[in-house]
């Protein structure tokens, strides 16, 4: 099965320096700056052929999600890869996410206080991802 991401909300929440980093680790190099709007990005794969790939780089851009969804598509086509892998890779921030939870670990609990530093495991964009929060709950005991 080949996901295929299309959230807007999603796409505009990519770091441009982080589809930077992530591409000069897998071997891509830039070929040319259009202004402060976008770079061009070229992989040599074999001899007769190039990938090219446009990085944009303003995120409040109306823009912006279109060509980072096209980054993405392309992306995943020439690494043979999902989308959501790719976006697995370059996901770094996602403010005002909800993910539900299980408390897997709570350190240094006092009497009837749970407090302390909490454990979380959830997932998001389908991995598996730890939080730690402090956190200090009055328990009482029921009879």
């Amino acid at each position: 099965m080949n996901l295929i991401v299309k959230d807007i909300d999603l796409l505009k929440n990519i770091q441009p320096e982080t589809v930077a980093n992530y591409l000069k680790n897998q071997g891509w190099y830039q070929q040319r700056r259009i202004e402060t709007q976008a770079i061009i990005w070229v992989k040599n794969a074999i001899e007769s052929s190039n990938f090219t790939l446009v990085l944009p780089l303003h995120p409040e851009g109306s823009d912006f999600p279109i060509t980072m969804n096209l980054l993405v598509e392309n992306l995943a086509k020439i690494e043979e890869k999902s989308q959501l892998e790719i976006i697995q890779k370059l996901i770094t921030n996602l403010p005002n996410l909800e993910v539900q939870g299980l408390i897997v670990e709570i350190k240094s609990p006092q009497g009837d206080r749970l407090s302390g530093e909490i454990t979380l495991m959830g997932v998001v964009i389908n991995k598996v991802t730890y939080s730690h929060t402090n956190h200090s709950v009055q328990c009482g005991l029921l009879a």
